[in-house]
């Protein structure tokens, strides 16, 4: 059997590299051929896009530890490991639907869990659902106004600023020019995510518990916000006005770039990402694929080499974990998007890796996660109880 296997994940690196000829395309048929099983498993495989998004994802992560030894190692020696690492990725992929060593790679769409998985997986049925797209408006004058798909059109009028609900986006349209600047906030609970156009079309998009404080329309010569929790920014450029976000006592200031702030309290740290362009944090220069990671005593230290697709994930819809992701960061995302409560039993050292989609229900999410056999969950109601399976 084992031969067997490996021939088959041979086969279907090679399909996915280069393709097949016409006798192993036979080979790889056959063996389809000889069971259900055999067939749905490959098809899902090869059929469905987000799975090999996810080797693909699980690729890159290995790919950046192998980059780091092939400074030390012999290149042939490291090419032929590296080639049996990756083909046994792929063919747990395939057989198990997992890597161990904490990875998992799953679609959101699998369908092939069988009598025994959902036997041992009942205590993990619950009606948690994920999070949705809403949040809460607060006016000037404090009146609140929920955002969601049934508020559409004009909402209000802010000092020269029409607030409207555009194709499900809250945005400002500026008037005449005025000499008053008039606040509002938009807010997410836990489990909600918005976005939406400032009056200087710069784009915001907040995650779960977050807020964003600004004006309705921008006067003088700089652009401010305020913000708590994580937000996405693709700022407008203007030369002329300085776009400047506040948190947590950090300053970030641009002129028109793309970049994310995660600033949540239970995170340790404030990261301000750079995507694309040029920012200052704390008067300090960030260039473009850098983060400015800044700790509760106020030091800044500037990284590169960032994983940018796992940092903005969330605004994707997806949880994306890296190669150093330990269980309790993982969870502090899924506690907010599920807004769940999460306890913890035992010593958690490991890490998991893998991504998948926000919009999964929690216990798929979480029977994804048990299967990386780092950890196992209780739910009882809305409290997860995280047992470490080590």
């Amino acid at each position: 059997m084992p031969l067997i296997i490996d021939r088959i994940k041979e086969l279907v690196i090679k399909h996915l590299d280069a393709g097949l000829d016409a006798a192993e395309q036979q080979e790889l048929n056959t063996w389809m051929s000889q069971s259900k099983i055999n067939k749905e498993a490959i098809q899902e495989f090869l059929d469905d896009k987000s799975l090999q998004k996810g080797i693909g994802d699980l690729y890159k992560t290995k790919e950046r530890i192998w980059q780091k030894l092939e400074q030390t190692v012999d290149e042939r020696k490291i090419v032929s490991i590296k080639r049996k690492i990756w083909q046994w990725a792929v063919a747990a992929a395939i057989i198990t639907g997992i890597t161990v060593s904490g990875y998992f790679i799953f679609p959101d769409n699998s369908k092939h869990d069988n009598a025994n998985t959902q036997a041992n997986t009942e205590h993990l049925q619950n009606n948690i659902k994920p999070g949705s797209y809403k949040a809460k408006l607060v006016l000037a004058d404090g009146t609140e106004i929920v955002l969601d798909s049934a508020t559409l059109g004009k909402l209000a009028q802010q000092g020269n600023a029409a607030v409207v609900n555009q194709d499900g986006k809250l945005v400002y349209i500026p008037g005449a020019a005025g000499d008053e600047e008039v606040y509002n906030t938009v807010m997410t609970a836990r489990g909600e995510t918005y976005s939406l156009v400032l009056a200087d079309k710069s784009k915001v998009w907040l995650n779960a518990a977050s807020s964003i404080k600004f004006p309705a329309s921008f006067i003088g010569n700089e652009r401010r916000v305020e913000i708590t929790g994580e937000a996405y920014f693709e700022v407008a450029k203007d030369a002329e006005k300085r776009f400047i976000v506040s948190a947590k006592g950090i300053t970030t200031e641009v002129f028109g770039t793309h970049f994310n702030i995660n600033t949540y309290n239970n995170e340790f740290a404030t990261r301000v990402t750079l995507l694309e362009g040029n920012i200052q944090v704390n008067k300090n220069n960030v260039q473009s694929g850098q983060q400015a990671v800044v700790n509760d005593n106020g030091h800044l230290e500037i990284t590169s080499n960032i994983d940018l697709e796992q940092v903005v994930a969330w605004k994707n819809g997806e949880f994306q974990f890296g190669d150093k992701t330990d269980i309790k960061t993982a969870m502090r995302q899924v506690e907010r998007w599920y807004d769940i409560d999460v306890e913890y039993r035992g010593t958690f050292n490991s890490h998991i890796g893998g991504s998948i989609s926000r919009t999964a229900s929690l216990p798929k999410i979480l029977k994804m996660l048990e299967k990386t056999g780092v950890v196992k969950f209780e739910i009882q109601d809305k409290r997860i109880i995280v047992i470490s399976g080590q």
